[in-house]
């Protein structure tokens, strides 16, 4: 053979080997078309979600600053409020304490003005002995008879037999003796 038909054959078997590669050689390609469009789509869905992603931090971010300033005037409306307990409490306190010692005040006042009255009213009823004692100075002296009862005494003078018991400190005005000596008030 020569040359020539070996190359004619060589090219053949060539040709012959590339016309069946096609066929895969287009398969590869129509293969790598479609992972090419599949990397794409991926790769917008990858952009989408890193935009909400981005959004969704931005999001947190603000919520995070939000919690953090509504935590921090939470802290100080408790805190205002655990000093205004605190400032009501020895308000409270301190105003009990008043209380207490104008009321014990007012109770040694009582007890003092009780004091004084009890005192007053002791002198009062001992000048009211006096004054008796004193109104029964003029007067009669009589000495019991046999006999003789209080109420005939009282009618003889004119006075009553109340009169004579007092003056005289009677306790059993009918127990009178023969021979006691009686005052009898004018």
């Amino acid at each position: 053979m020569s040359r020539f038909a070996g190359f004619i054959i060589v090219v053949a078997l060539l040709l012959l080997g590339c016309a069946s590669s096609r066929p895969r050689l287009d398969a590869m390609q129509s293969k790598q078309a479609g992972l090419r469009e599949d990397l794409r789509r991926i790769e917008l869905k990858v952009e989408k979600t890193s935009g909400r992603i981005d959004e969704l931090e931005k999001r947190i971010s603000f919520l995070e600053g939000n919690i953090t300033a509504n935590i921090a005037d939470l802290q100080r409306s408790v805190d205002n409020l655990s000093g205004e307990l605190e400032k009501q409490d020895v308000r409270t306190k301190k105003k009990l304490e008043d209380v207490s010692a104008e009321l014990k005040a007012v109770s040694a006042n009582v007890e003092s003005r009780y004091q004084s009255v009890v005192a007053e009213n002791k002198k009062l009823l001992q000048a009211i002995e006096e004054a008796k004692k004193s109104s029964f100075t003029t007067g009669y002296e009589h000495v019991v008879e046999s006999g003789e009862t209080l109420g005939e005494i009282a009618r003889n003078y004119g006075v009553t037999v109340e009169v004579i018991v007092e003056a005289n400190d009677l306790g059993d005005p009918d127990a009178l003796r023969m021979g006691q000596t009686l005052f009898i008030p004018k």
